[in-house]
């Protein structure tokens, strides 16, 4: 599993991300969405390579625990990294903070590899692994 690499955003909250009151729950599901592409990335196994190669990564299982508040104007940072691994699974978790180190959120999904075409689970790719792809 790959413990070296980590996909980072930083991202200012606007009134689209906001309810009356604060970040709006459901938001950072897509945010952790925007994570998982960055670690992805940083692997060297962006999405466009994956659907190459007819490879899908549904999430299976997912949750986010709120911890603290964040506010219309603040900046946050999202970090996600591999937590997890299994040969045709894995689990990544995110960590949501403000800019000063205060934590707002910590979330996790859960996914399986799988073939796109015959719907099958399939290994992990071994650019998440840290092993040498082969092309």
């Amino acid at each position: 599993m790959r413990e070296d690499v980590r996909g980072r955003l930083e991202f200012r909250l606007t009134y689209a991300d906001v309810d009356m009151v604060q970040f709006f729950f459901a938001d950072y599901y897509r945010w952790m969405d925007r994570a998982l592409a960055e670690l992805m990335e940083a692997c060297g196994y962006p999405r466009r390579a994956s659907l190459d190669r007819r490879r899908g990564f549904p999430v299976v299982e997912s949750g986010c625990k709120y911890v603290g508040r964040a506010l219309v104007d603040e900046r946050l940072v999202i970090e996600a990294r591999f937590v997890h691994m299994s040969n045709r699974a894995f689990r990544v978790g995110y960590d949501f903070a403000k800019l000063d180190g205060a934590e707002v959120a910590h979330g996790f999904t859960q996914h399986v590899c799988v073939d796109l075409d015959a719907m099958r689970p399939v290994a992990v790719p071994e650019q998440f692994r840290g092993e040498r792809a082969d092309g």
